[in-house]
């Protein structure tokens, strides 16, 4: 069954080096297009995260974020940036000096003037950006690769059974509307020939009222019939509609491979059968059944660009 390319996936899971949760999303796409998120320390796994989407994936677009959060994991560390946290204090404490020249305060002693002022204590460097951090675990390429591949793999295998699920959807949608689209293709092909006998009679009417007493010429009135039949003629275009409707559902119900721009141009050539159709059509009952058809080719189309 073929696939949708709109879905997401997700999977978090505790490793040695942290928690760690890869989502995966993705919608319709001409190609297979692909960017990820990733913590700028681990960006080297932006490309084995890409060779992974590759590998199952043929179309459409895939964002896919990747989240180390070492806060659970003991093997994280704590760093302090001892220098940048100087640098805090002294700005303040320059800050202070200033407002102490132009009279603002009077003076005391630089961590007494910084706490009365702005109430600086420990937990105040916490929110300090970048004073302190906390680094995640230390380990080579190979390791972290390890504990992250599972994790991406199983919100893959989510993001793949929601496609599942959604082109199944859309299948189901689709030849609903080739059934509609096959009923008025056999309703214009029935029709077709009784706007022939319906011109036929009108001719004859018409040439009876023009001759009077005079008897009708049959051979004229065969020859602008026959020429009336083959300019409307449109058992071609239904043939070749119909061998396209039939194309299109063995397409929906016979393989598993990606089928979307066959599917997209089949499309376009039913389109193509409908318009010629309809340019031939001399008959306000075929017309009607002309347009039922096109609009049930731009559902279609509009489900089409959904599939893989």
């Amino acid at each position: 069954m073929p696939y949708s390319m709109t879905g997401y996936g997700g999977k978090k899971t505790a490793t040695p080096f942290g928690q760690v949760s890869v989502e995966l999303k993705t919608v319709n796409h001409r190609y297979l297009e692909f960017s990820a998120r990733v913590p700028r320390e681990y960006l080297w796994t932006e490309e084995k995260l890409r060779a992974m989407a590759q590998s199952r994936l043929s179309r459409g677009k895939v964002d896919c974020f990747l989240c180390i959060d070492a806060q659970g994991s003991v093997a994280a560390r704590v760093k302090v940036d001892e220098a940048l946290a100087a640098e805090y204090l002294a700005s303040l404490a320059k800050l202070v000096d200033s407002n102490i020249r132009r009279g603002s305060v009077g003076g005391c002693g630089d961590g007494a003037r910084i706490n009365s002022l702005y109430g600086v204590d420990a937990s105040d460097f916490l929110r300090m950006p970048g004073v302190i951090t906390l680094e995640p675990p230390q380990a080579d390429a190979a390791a972290l690769w390890e504990a992250i591949c599972p994790v991406a793999e199983s919100a893959l295998d989510e993001l793949l059974a929601m496609r599942s699920r959604e082109g199944t959807r859309l299948v189901e949608d689709i030849l609903s509307h080739l059934v509609l689209l096959e009923n008025e293709l056999k309703a214009v092909a029935a029709l077709a020939p009784q706007t022939v006998t319906v011109r036929r009679e009108r001719l004859e009417e018409r040439m009876r009222d023009l001759l009077a007493d005079r008897a009708v010429d049959e051979a004229r009135l065969l020859t602008e019939t026959a020429l009336f039949a083959e300019k409307i003629a449109v058992d071609e275009e239904t043939s070749r509609l119909a061998g396209h409707i039939a194309h299109m559902r063995k397409y929906l119900l016979q393989t598993d491979e990606p089928i979307g721009r066959k599917l997209d141009f089949l499309t376009q050539e039913m389109n193509r059968e409908a318009n010629t159709i309809g340019s031939k059509a001399l008959d306000s009952a075929v017309t009607a059944r002309v347009l039922e058809m096109k609009s049930e080719i731009e559902k279609i189309r509009e489900q089409v660009q959904n599939i893989e």
